[in-house]
């Protein structure tokens, strides 16, 4: 059996990724998902541990949710700990949406080579146009929810993923997906969503985190059942 996880950040990559492989018939038991011990939401896209575990509710798949710290050691000791975790559940597959970035991937694969898990990249290397086109065709609902201050405005916060922010994202220097931090998103409804998340109340605010950054502050949201 191909007993699955995802690693799992609320974001359009990785549900894509999701969705492939629950396409392609691997058994996702868990999504891996981790957040910052201090604030408690993801370090990039600045979505709460909350909103995350409401995201997992919502797609009916378990969460396993880690707390790191600020140095990149912790992260990396947390990481190592949960590909333990998960070999010692019988997960035979470790599953991720990175497209074309190499660094962190192959620091996936030499960990879950070490512990004798498979890592399967479904994204990897396909056209991100294309990739950006068929999460929006395939019925996903997505908001962007940080843009790195230097190379996007403010307005994109908050903003729909749909065609026309495809369109407007071209006239930018970065890339359309987003893959090297220009922008994060958050993923509130689509294809394999059992329940839909309702977005009721936002915030705008400017934080020096990594980088100067917008982040869009979900403040109040509800579950619908599916249209």
């Amino acid at each position: 059996m191909n007993l699955s996880a995802v690693s799992f950040s609320g974001g359009k990559d990785s549900t894509l990724a999701l969705y492939y492989a629950l396409g392609q018939k691997y058994d996702v038991r868990f999504l891996v998902n981790f957040v910052s011990q201090k604030y408690k939401r993801s370090s990039f896209h600045g979505i709460s541990e909350e909103l995350i575990k409401l995201q997992a509710e919502c797609l009916g798949i378990k969460l396993l949710q880690y707390h790191v710290g600020l140095q990149n050691s912790s992260y990396e000791r947390k990481f190592i700990m949960m590909l333990k975790k998960l070999k010692n559940l019988g997960i035979k597959y470790f599953i991720c949406g990175d497209i074309y970035l190499e660094e962190h991937p192959n620091w996936i694969k030499k960990q879950c080579d070490k512990i004798g898990l498979k890592l399967f990249e479904p994204l990897w290397k396909k056209p991100t146009f294309d990739l950006l086109n068929e999460f929006i065709n395939l019925g996903f609902k997505a908001k962007v929810v940080s843009v790195n201050a230097k190379i996007l405005p403010k307005e994109f916060v908050g903003r729909d993923v749909d065609e026309n922010f495809v369109s407007e994202i071209q006239k930018y220097e970065c890339c359309i997906c987003g893959e090297n931090g220009e922008y994060h998103t958050f993923v509130y409804d689509g294809p394999i969503f059992k329940k839909r998340i309702k977005i009721l109340d936002t915030e705008v605010v400017f934080k020096e985190t990594f980088w100067s950054a917008w982040f869009l502050n979900i403040k109040k949201v509800d579950i619908g059942e599916k249209i």
